[in-house]
């Protein structure tokens, strides 16, 4: 009797556990998904999130890129981090955007592995090999105290940031952009020829009108609020989709039913392993 039950709690399992045959994928990346780490790989990896630490692994492993979260020195610097504040995760405090980076040179996360700095996102693209084989989006963090009548100067000094890192590594197809539309807006104004993704929205109503206001590449959209339809109406008006909100399993394959262009994930390694694009020789550390 026990082996009965057994097997028949074997075939249940199996009989719940799907394969990225079990879906019909329908998007405008030719039928695909691209995989991109969530600031990394993600907010449970033992490293803190957007690091050459972070980074460097979700790449080896097998994703075809990763989001980063992008702030703005004072001095025009790029810098990768997600917070207002230094305070809570580094032994700086303060706003990025309130300092030059020889002021932030020193800045160390809080993190059980030492000496993992907050660092430029020039010192990260020197630092992989084979870097044009990757893609990555920009979450840029805004300064959210720019006085109203200094905002378009504001707006286009960052987007122009954007533009210089990009043309040195000659990533400008590879790098996607994330903003409102009060910042992107700006991005044909100053020549800017990366992708653009209207995010910040919580609507796909409001993104798609956005987006068709820009012309721009496609919408960045958290999964929690977006449904399968919603993907399909932004498809139709011919707009790409990123999502995020991928931090189980089970989110992640809810993600893949919806059909995006592009994931961003927090488990990035279950999620390359159903596509088949695991690297497995690859030692995390």
């Amino acid at each position: 009797m026990k082996s009965q039950y057994t097997l028949w709690l074997i075939l249940l399992l199996l009989s719940c556990k799907k394969d990225l045959s079990d879906y019909n994928i329908n998007n405008l990346n030719n039928n695909d998904i691209m995989i991109f780490g969530h600031a990394g790989m993600g907010s449970m990896y033992k490293h803190p999130s957007d690091t050459y630490e972070s980074v460097i692994p979700v790449l080896e492993i097998g994703a075809d890129g990763c989001e980063i979260d992008v702030q703005m020195t004072k001095d025009s610097i790029l810098v990768m981090f997600h917070d207002d504040d230094m305070k809570l995760t580094t032994t700086c405090e303060g706003n990025i955007y309130d300092y030059y980076w020889s002021e932030l040179g020193g800045c160390k996360f809080h993190a059980l592995a030492h000496n993992i700095y907050v660092i430029t996102v020039d010192n990260l693209f020197s630092r992989i090999s084979e870097l044009t084989k990757y893609h990555f989006s920009f979450d840029c963090k805004l300064n959210k105290n720019v006085p109203y009548e200094e905002l378009s100067a504001y707006y286009k000094k960052f987007l122009r940031a954007i533009q210089r890192l990009c043309e040195k590594y000659n990533m400008t197809d590879n790098v996607f952009i994330e903003g409102n539309i009060n910042y992107l807006k700006y991005a044909s104004e100053v020549g800017l020829q990366n992708k653009l993704f209207i995010s910040g929205t919580g609507n796909m109503d409001e993104s798609i009108r956005n987006a068709k206001e820009i012309n721009s590449f496609g919408i960045g959209i958290s999964n929690y609020v977006t449904t399968a339809d919603d993907i399909n109406r932004a498809h139709a008006e011919g707009f790409w989709v990123m999502m995020w909100g991928g931090k189980t399993r089970a989110e992640n394959k809810e993600l893949i039913s919806k059909s995006p262009d592009i994931i961003q994930t927090d488990k990035p390694i279950p999620l390359l392993k159903m596509f088949d694009r695991f690297n497995s020789s690859y030692r995390i550390p």
